[in-house]
């Protein structure tokens, strides 16, 4: 009987070893976290996408089941973060605006909306003429400034960055009524508080004497200049707003 040489048996062991060898740390782990997604364990499914990513970095997908199981688990920083990290396997300019939208998405129905704002920004930078990212930073801009609420104070800085981006939403959508109504909000806020600050800066004058009085008349007839030029505006895009609704109702006869 013919003995079997020991380069046989290494070569014969090498292949076996070969066909039965065990599943690579990154699949594994990304199984793992898929399995406790399901559980709705998405904290240690964050984690276990992680460690295999760290295996394997060149996994897209992974990143996005990253940032889902963050996003429930209430971490929506690194759920963010883990969104820009797909940038690298995007192609064009368009695809990796929306990256940076999906990014803004994770705070828009949040608390922490104003975080969005970097993020919408960076897909501007992208797609200049973006409507949506425009609309919502003009949004985020309009909600800091108290435009939104008839209880929150106004915030003329807000208010202001408000008017840009509604300005250029107009321009993007000139035949929009919803973006010259929210332009139209935000000069109503504006307009109210440009004429409390020239009551306030008349009272002041009253109050007051020689140079002092005269400063407090200026600032005072300065607010009601702004404020009856804002009334004007409002007036325009009323008019603008009524012919828009009448073009719909002809074009929908």
């Amino acid at each position: 009987m013919a003995r079997t040489s020991p380069l046989t048996l290494l070569v014969a062991s090498l292949a076996l070893g070969a066909c039965s060898s065990a599943p690579d740390t990154a699949t594994v782990e990304r199984q793992a976290g898929d399995d406790l997604y399901k559980k709705q364990d998405f904290a240690q499914a964050a984690a276990a996408y992680q460690r295999s990513l760290d295996a394997n970095p060149k996994q897209e997908k992974v990143y996005e089941r990253m940032a889902a199981a963050l996003m429930r688990a209430e971490q929506r920083d690194r759920a963010a973060e883990a969104l820009v990290k797909t940038l690298p396997f995007k192609k064009d300019a368009a695809q990796r605006a929306e990256v940076y939208r999906n990014a803004a998405g994770v705070f828009l129905q949040s608390t922490d909306r104003d975080k969005a704002k970097p993020y919408l920004q960076e897909a501007l930078k992208l797609e200049p003429k973006d409507e949506a990212s425009v609309s919502w930073l003009g949004e985020l801009a309009a909600f800091r400034g108290g435009a939104r609420s008839n209880e929150m104070p106004a915030v003329a800085e807000d208010l202001d960055e408000a008017l840009v981006w509604y300005g250029k939403l107009t321009e993007l959508k000139p035949e929009s009524r919803p973006a010259w109504a929210h332009k139209r909000v935000v000069l109503v806020k504006y307009t109210n508080l440009m004429i409390e600050r020239q009551k306030a800066a008349l009272e002041s004058a009253r109050q007051k004497r020689g140079p002092e009085r005269e400063e407090a008349r200026a600032r005072a007839e300065g607010f009601g200049q702004r404020a009856e030029a804002m009334k004007k505006q409002v007036e325009e895009i009323d008019r603008k707003l009524a012919e828009l609704k009448k073009a719909q109702q002809a074009a929908a006869k």
